[in-house]
């Protein structure tokens, strides 16, 4: 998958979102610490993907459904497919 697809922002532009914590995960691959997903508001979710010794990184996703009730399966799996795509790239993994 080319990362191309997927809309990186700079930490300027994350801190500047609206946006509500939708879920924390720890990671499992050496080197990248955690994710945390991010609702933000007009743009979809954000996932900041937090690495050991190296800057965070910023994607953008769609959200395609209201998460009334978590997120959306369909979301989830853009999300992880942006993550671990942003992580091999980054890590080499």
């Amino acid at each position: 998958m080319n990362t191309k697809k997927y809309n990186r922002i700079t930490e300027q532009e994350f801190v500047a979102l609206n946006k509500k914590k939708m879920k924390e995960v720890l990671s499992v691959c050496d080197g990248h610490k955690k994710s945390i997903i991010w609702l933000a508001e007009g743009k979809g979710y954000c996932t900041q993907i937090i690495f050991n010794d190296l800057p965070d990184v910023y994607v953008l996703t769609a959200c395609t459904f209201t998460p009334s009730f978590g997120i959306d399966n369909l979301d989830g799996k853009l999300i992880e497919e942006a993550e671990a795509q942003v992580v091999k790239d980054v890590l080499g993994k």
